[in-house]
């Protein structure tokens, strides 16, 4: 008999089984993969033969088969089911590390300098002043009549210092007479009332026509007396300063008359006087006294005649034909016996000046 024999039985049971020897290690744990079957059972019975073990060699190891006999299989040893191995986690990704910042090498402080002592400059002689520079002397200018300012009184003792100051120019009989000074003072107050009179209110303007053109004409006659006074006795720096205020005395009483002729032209338009001419230059107040000053003969003062031309042509009406006769008649004398070129030269322009408005008109 066949030692590797396997009944039919067997093999419909255990197919796939290999029933040749098998070595004694595979006789172990199966395989994970590995899936036993479970034997069929069969209540058929079967009649076995036994047959004396006989002994065979293996070169592989295997169990011996005994002859005439069935080898019986044992049943595989139930072993648990096998659990597959949990699979691999995936692994977490780590944010890379940043490698701490290298230590920054201490900031070293520059090394101190040197301290260069200043160098001491000797100091410097201060330069020698420039040679001062030797101006020719300068010829005086030649002297003009002075022009007198405005004075603006306050209307409140407008007429106390009016009062006051045609005192100085006509003091009373036995007075103390005034210096040059205050006889200055005087002239410019006056002058300076005379101009801004037209700005008053008509009871300061009343007052002041009331002392400056009075009826006895004291104010005419005071500035009359000043411009007329006699020099010819003093030298020096007093007579320079006395004729000065002649002058000043001059060319105030030219502004009195002129501001009476205007008050009485218009007295007599208010009061509708016809027929009556206006007051002609030949009889104003200290018109005499202006002409007696423009004489050579008479004024030895060449700048006091010169202020007179000027005093008489500031009177005179362009506008008024009688006016413009007399000033002719006056600078034509003027102009022949005047010895001065200076003033021969002015009242030549003055009588050119009258000759053209006598033929524009």
């Amino acid at each position: 008999m066949n030692p590797n024999y396997v009944s039919p039985e067997i093999q419909a049971n255990y197919p796939t089984m290999p029933y040749q020897g098998v070595p004694a290690q595979q006789f172990g744990y199966p395989s994970p993969y590995y899936q036993p079957m479970q034997p069929k059972t069969q209540n058929n019975a079967v009649n076995i033969e036994i047959i004396g073990p006989t002994a065979s060699s293996n070169p592989n190891g295997t169990m011996p088969v005994y002859p005439g006999m069935t080898q019986v299989m044992q049943p595989p040893m139930m072993m648990p089911p096998m659990v597959p191995p949990p699979l691999p986690m995936p692994p977490v990704m780590m944010p890379p590390m940043v490698p701490p910042p290298l230590p920054m090498p201490p900031v070293m402080p520059p090394p101190p300098q040197a301290q260069t002592p200043p160098v001491m400059m000797p100091p410097m002689a201060p330069p020698p002043p420039p040679p001062p520079v030797m101006m020719p002397p300068m010829a005086p200018p030649p002297q003009q009549p002075p022009v007198m300012p405005p004075v603006q009184t306050p209307p409140s003792d407008g007429k106390a210092i009016l009062l006051n100051a045609i005192n100085v120019i006509a003091p009373a009989q036995g007075e103390r007479q005034p210096t040059l000074d205050e006889q200055a003072e005087a002239l410019r107050t006056i002058s300076g009332i005379i101009s801004g009179i037209g700005a008053m209110d008509s009871t300061s303007q009343q007052q002041a026509n009331e002392m400056l053109l009075s009826e006895d004409g004291e104010t005419f006659k005071g500035l009359a007396a000043i411009a007329s006074s006699d020099t010819s006795m003093l030298s020096g720096p007093e007579k320079q300063r006395a004729d000065e205020v002649r002058v000043m005395s001059l060319l105030t009483l030219a502004t009195l008359q002129k501001y009476f002729r205007q008050e009485f032209d218009r007295e007599l338009q208010s009061k509708d006087i016809k027929g009556l001419p206006p007051m002609p230059l030949s009889e104003l107040p200290g018109i005499q006294t202006i002409e007696q000053i423009m004489n050579p003969d008479i004024e030895k003062n060449p700048e006091v005649r010169e202020a007179g031309i000027v005093a008489v042509m500031g009177l005179a009406d362009p506008e008024n034909q009688n006016d413009i006769e007399y000033l002719a008649n006056v600078l034509e004398t003027t102009a022949e016996t005047e010895p001065d070129d200076n003033v021969r030269k002015t009242a030549m322009d003055a009588l050119g000046a009258v000759q053209a408005e006598t033929r524009v008109a």
